[in-house]
C-alpha cells in the first residue's frame, strides 16, 4: 500500500478548512471499501484522482489526491466530509 506525504500545508487546509484530520485521510485511504470516483487532468499539474472511503465511525470521506515519486506516495491535495443532502418530499 503507498504512502501517504503529509507537509503543512496540506495538514493546515484539510484540518482548517473541511474540519478533516490525517488520521481520517489514512482510516478512509485504507478502507478496503474505498471507491474510486473520478480520474481528472489538471493543465499544469497532471493527473490527480478522487475517491471515497469511510473514516472514523465509517463516516464517509471524500479525498482528492494525485501521485508523486513514481506513484509510490499519496499526495492529498484536499478531502471533506461530504454533506447530506435533503430528501425529497414526494
Amino acid at each position: 500500500m503507498a504512502d501517504i506525504a503529509w507537509g503543512s500545508w496540506q495538514i493546515e487546509h484539510i484540518t482548517r478548512r473541511h474540519g478533516v484530520s490525517p488520521q481520517d485521510f489514512d482510516i478512509a485511504w485504507h478502507d478496503p471499501g474505498r471507491r474510486d470516483l473520478t480520474e481528472e487532468r489538471h493543465e499544469e499539474h497532471g493527473p490527480y484522482y478522487v475517491n471515497i472511503g469511510a473514516a472514523g465511525l465509517g463516516k464517509p470521506l471524500k479525498m482528492i489526491w494525485r501521485w508523486q515519486k513514481a506513484g509510490s506516495v499519496v499526495w492529498p491535495i484536499t478531502a471533506y466530509f461530504p454533506s447530506k443532502r435533503p430528501r425529497r418530499k414526494r
